[in-house]
């Protein structure tokens, strides 16, 4: 009887593992699945196939995945969570369910993919059974959970039960995701006092709470709280990010406080910030409010590439002059171009 191999040195796996965890390409990671097939003793502890399973998912290359661990000979629970996990970007919700459901461990880690799953595939009440099912099994919910939970609140009900539960596992003040995602689920669906109070609880902000709430008192018309927030962000020397900055335009157009507005056209201008799209469309919006439609078509007609939100405020800045041809020449090109893209991606599907 041959005597079994020894196990791969500890510094080859690691040096493997990493180069998987970096790989840029599929073609990257197809090629190291090829050096590892050529070395049985590599593939015979499940880690690197693991590793090598969660970066064809990570690269948009699931069913590569879901082969290679489908019939894993060694499968432990990092192997099922990421077979799991591929088998959802794949599509196959179903099989995803019969995995999940027979597996014989599942954690946070598993309860989570499957419920953003369903809330990807629409299904809210399937993620909300499997959320109360988390809490009769005692599998803690983690800051994820809550998360992926609040992106799918639609109802002030729900959206007043996930928070109380939130706070009772303590991750409203300390947790900054959680946070976020309450104040989003609650601007969401228009309950902006929430909003706000959520935000001026929380231990600590990143950009992402600040931009979160600057959009709340947009929506709200308090320009001046906007602006508020914006010296705040500046001060706490945050990174100004491209929603910081149209949120804050969009705010100087809805005060009509053109003076400000000329300052951040200043400041983008300065930082070379005018080639980003959503920053260029709300400097288009604001120029075509201060009457500078000249200006702003030259921008626009400057830009690399257009979207809607682009379009949008420049054929608003027409039918503000009333340059009522001009718009409608404009929006036929853009349903064109739009039509013409949905006819290469159906060609694709």
């Amino acid at each position: 009887m041959r005597p079994p191999l020894p196990p791969p040195p500890v510094s080859t796996v690691a040096a493997l593992s990493a180069l998987l965890a970096r790989c840029p390409s599929v073609d990257a990671a197809a090629a190291l699945h090829a050096r590892l097939l050529r070395s049985s003793r590599l593939f015979r502890p499940p880690f690197l196939g693991n590793c090598l399973a969660a970066a064809y998912s990570r690269l948009g290359a699931a069913p590569s995945a879901v082969a290679l661990l489908r019939h894993a000979p060694h499968a432990n629970i990092f192997t099922r969570n990421i077979l799991l996990v591929a088998l959802l970007k794949s599509g196959d919700l179903q099989a995803a369910r019969r995995l999940f459901d027979g597996m014989p461990d599942r954690d946070a880690v598993a309860y989570n993919s499957m419920i953003s799953g369903y809330i990807d595939s629409g299904q809210t009440g399937e993620a909300f059974t499997l959320v109360r099912t988390m809490f009769e099994v005692g599998v803690r919910l983690s800051g994820f959970t809550f998360s992926i939970v609040l992106s799918a609140v639609r109802v002030a009900r729900h959206g007043v039960q996930v928070h109380t539960a939130a706070v009772r596992h303590g991750f409203v003040h300390q947790n900054v995701v959680v946070g976020n995602a309450l104040i989003d689920m609650y601007r969401r669906i228009g309950l902006m006092e929430h909003a706000v109070s959520v935000f001026w609880s929380m231990n600590g902000h990143d950009i992402v709470s600040w931009n979160s709430v600057m959009l709340v008192y947009r929506d709200g018309g308090q320009s001046s709280w906007v602006f508020e927030c914006f010296r705040l962000i500046r001060s706490h020397v945050f990174f100004v990010d491209e929603c910081s900055l149209s949120t804050v335009l969009s705010a100087c157009m809805d005060a009509k406080d053109l003076s400000k507005g000329e300052q951040l056209f200043a400041h983008c201008v300065k930082m070379g910030l005018l080639s980003n799209p959503l920053i260029c469309s709300a400097v288009i919006s604001q120029l075509c409010v201060s009457d500078r439609l000249v200006d702003a078509v030259w921008l626009f007609e400057g830009m690399a590439t257009w979207d809607s939100e682009t379009y949008n405020a420049i054929i608003s800045g027409y039918a503000r002059r009333g340059l009522m041809e001009q718009a409608l020449d404009l929006l036929q090109w853009h349903c064109k171009m739009v039509f013409f893209q949905l006819g290469l991606l159906l060609q694709v599907c």
